[in-house]
């Protein structure tokens, strides 16, 4: 079996499942349309970079509770994306998974736009977090 087999296995997948998954298919699209208007808007609005360019100048920590609500709704958006293609492959329940992930991170996003001064907290335990992992330790995600 090479990666041609393999291919051509997902895309037969991918015929069989589409029909069996409309519903979840239609609601992940809606999503992430949702999730590219929200990147959009930050990312190529004049007006919320310039607002952006004076926060960093201005006020480290909001600038910083920008950058997580952004980090924390492409994370969400990637998340949705991969859902989908496991759904197309028949692997439901870690699709759902995803999509509950990806549903946090947008609610970890609205609350620390609503609550920028929470988010030193956050990055200070994600810090923690990462370097008990580096130093061995089992943490569990999320």
């Amino acid at each position: 079996m090479d990666l041609e087999w393999w291919f051509r296995a997902q895309d037969q997948a991918v015929a069989r499942n589409r029909s069996e998954i409309e519903d979840e298919w239609r609601w992940l699209n809606a999503a992430v349309g949702l999730l590219s208007d929200v990147q959009q808007f930050v990312n190529n609005n004049p007006d919320v970079q310039s607002h952006r360019l004076r926060e960093s100048e201005q006020d480290t920590s909001k600038h910083q509770a920008s950058n997580v609500v952004v980090n924390l709704v492409n994370d969400a958006m990637g998340g949705i994306v991969n859902a989908s293609r496991l759904l197309l492959f028949g692997c439901h329940s870690d699709a759902f998974a995803l999509i509950r992930s990806a549903f946090e991170s947008c609610s970890y996003a609205e609350y620390f736009a609503v609550n920028p001064q929470k988010v030193k907290a956050y990055l200070e335990l994600e810090e923690l977090i990462s370097g008990l992992r580096e130093a061995g330790f089992k943490v569990p995600d999320g």
